[in-house]
């Protein structure tokens, strides 16, 4: 081998180990750029403040049982929270009280106050006015028995879903609310919140 070709070669095998890297296209290219950005956390329930609203909305009445869920109604990237009420104090022959509450400033306001309900409640695929229509069941109390969807006029949830503007469907969606739900218990006296297990031993 000529010493000319000798060079020659060497000259090609630096300019090959110098040449940048190909950039990734398609699928690899969505891949790399996943993996370096990192998605926004939607940020979650805040419990203190949820148990502010219910000890304001519900003084004096002792001892108070609840299953909250927290979603996404209407899309702006913060969970409402879907609460359940149980107890003798906040229920009837026809159901419990149930809220929805949209976080409003540091705390929540209530965009659904509704009687009679029953567990479970879910969420719909479908909207209405912006925010996802939801299904409670009814039932007892000599009204309807079965499954009464709720929809928001543009300012709130119905407040009876035994009668209009709620109507009974034969669709539910996916479960926020299980049938027997896990409550907490919030404490009368303090507004302490407590698991169904009751308050954690003394000295700990």
């Amino acid at each position: 081998m000529t010493m000319r070709m000798t060079m020659a070669i060497a000259a090609a095998f630096v300019a090959g180990a110098c040449s940048p890297s190909p950039t990734p296209t398609g699928e690899g290219a969505a891949t790399s750029e996943r993996a370096g950005t990192a998605q926004p956390q939607r940020p979650g329930l805040n419990h203190a403040a949820i148990e502010a609203w219910l000890a304001a909305r519900f003084q004096g009445l002792g001892d108070l049982p609840y299953a909250v869920k927290g979603v996404d109604l209407n899309g702006d990237g913060r969970d409402e929270a879907v609460i359940y009420l149980s107890g003798p104090a906040t229920c009837g022959s026809g159901g419990c009280s149930a809220y929805v509450l949209t976080p409003q400033g540091t705390g929540y306001r209530a965009v659904m106050d509704a009687s009679v309900t029953r567990a479970p409640i879910t969420v719909l695929d479908s909207s209405t006015n912006g925010w996802r229509d939801l299904t409670v069941d009814v039932g007892g109390g000599g009204g309807p028995s079965g499954h009464a969807k709720m929809t928001f006029d543009g300012s709130s949830y119905p407040s009876n879903p035994t009668v209009a503007p709620a109507r009974m469907t034969d669709k539910t969606g996916t479960v926020l609310i299980p049938e027997n739900p896990e409550m907490q218990v919030m404490q009368g006296e303090d507004g302490g919140m407590m698991n169904q297990m009751g308050p954690p031993a003394s000295g700990n």
